[in-house]
């Protein structure tokens, strides 16, 4: 195996996240509970990503992982909203801002950082155990906080681009859902290529 086939699998990492974001942020857009759709999205993108470039087939497994996702997108998206919702009493910093967007950043920050680790986790257990348990935990927590930052930029571009436009009332109300799902998935699939990509760096070396 010659190592350009393990940039080949980066680059694919990051159009099978970007396809999932895009096919995410449509469901969001078409359907009214459509942002409980983006978890068995992204673990069917994910699943095929395992199946095309690394030959890691097996339905079973790409079942549970897909009952994964659901369970963990929809979690994670109920505690963004117990987070902006549970908040009553705001710092003194927080009355020189507008405190629901304020606490709907650390919503996003959270809830991607906790749902980056859990599916790097799952993703990372169920197709490549290999790894072993400690080494799989602490590359999903190296990992993490950078879906919590795409979470938070995708928020922040969704509500402040057609504010800047002007154009708000011409936006549907998901739209800060949709970014962040694209954002999300779009960077955790780069992320889930890098990782591997590194870890065949590693055995090719040896």
């Amino acid at each position: 195996m010659l190592p350009n086939k393990y940039l080949t699998n980066t680059v694919g990492g990051l159009l099978v996240g970007f396809a999932a974001g895009v096919i995410s942020a449509s469901v969001c857009m078409l359907f009214q509970l459509g942002f409980f759709l983006p978890g068995p999205i992204f673990g069917m993108a994910v699943s095929a990503y395992c199946w095309l470039f690394y030959s890691r087939r097996s339905v079973l497994r790409d079942l549970i992982f897909i009952a994964i996702c659901i369970v963990i997108e929809a979690a994670m998206v109920l505690l963004a909203f117990g987070i902006v919702a549970s908040n009553h009493s705001d710092p003194v910093w927080i009355f020189h801002l507008n405190s629901g967007f304020v606490w709907s950043i650390v919503g996003s920050i959270v809830a991607g950082t906790i749902g980056a680790f859990l599916v790097l986790i799952a993703v990372l257990l169920l197709f490549f155990t290999s790894r072993g348990f400690p080494r799989i935990f602490f590359t999903a927590l190296y990992w993490a906080p950078f879906g919590g930052i795409l979470s938070a930029l995708g928020w922040v571009c969704g509500v402040l681009i057609p504010m800047h436009l002007k154009r708000w009332e011409t936006v549907s109300i998901g739209l800060p859902f949709q970014a962040v799902f694209f954002a999300w998935q779009t960077g955790l699939g780069l992320m889930l290529g890098v990782i591997l990509h590194k870890r065949e760096q590693s055995e090719f070396a040896q």
